[in-house]
This record gives structure tokens, sequence and C-alpha cells, in this order.
């Protein structure tokens, strides 16, 4: 059996208010801590989404992100480096693209 008081209650929704009340106060840096951070692939530093590129494997071809399935988050320092270029090679189960043809995809993917 489970008792239940009214002071609780009160508690309860007392501190619900004050949560919803901050919420609607929040100033703009505790709404930046909401955004989606994501992780490079190659360097692991985690950055906001809109930072970094994200790419997409289809049938062994490397292509910008197609709204739909598994992604790969590249960041703008690591698209030229090798191991980058390595580590798509071995999460896209070596694509078909050579990687020069990968390499100049990227780049025109971010221009």
């Amino acid at each position: 059996m489970i008792k239940v008081t009214t002071s609780s209650i009160d508690l309860k929704l007392h501190q619900s208010k004050l949560s919803k009340n901050y919420l609607k106060t929040a100033d703009k840096d505790f709404l930046a801590i909401m955004k989606p951070i994501r992780m490079c692939v190659n360097c692991r530093v985690r950055m906001e989404q809109r930072e970094l590129l994200r790419l997409q494997c289809i049938n062994r071809e490397l292509v910008q992100f197609t709204n739909s399935g598994r992604s790969i988050y590249l960041c703008r320092n690591c698209h030229t480096k090798d191991t980058a270029i390595k580590r798509i090679y071995k999460l896209c189960d070596n694509p078909k693209q050579s990687r020069e043809v990968l390499l100049k995809t990227i780049e025109e993917m971010i221009d």
C-alpha cells in the first residue's frame, strides 16, 4: 500500500511550476546547451552538428546525407587527412571510389 500525503503532491506541483517558469525565462546560454552535439569520426572531437560535414555510404559510395539511414560526421579540419580517408574506407566497407575520388567528393561537399 502506498501512502501519499498532500505535502508531497504540493511539493511536486511546486517543482513542476518552477521548472516551467525557468524554461520560459531561460537565457540563450541555456538553450545553446540543448543543441545537438556530434563527434568527428576521425579526430573524435565533439562539436555542434551544424559545424560538421554529414556523410553517408550508400551501396559502398560516399554521398552527402540523404535524411535516412546511418551517417558519418567529419569535421572541416580532418577532411583532407589521410587517416580520415582510411577511416571512411573502413566504415564504408571498402568503397568503390578511389581515395582521390573520395577526397574530391568531400571537398565538393564542403564548398
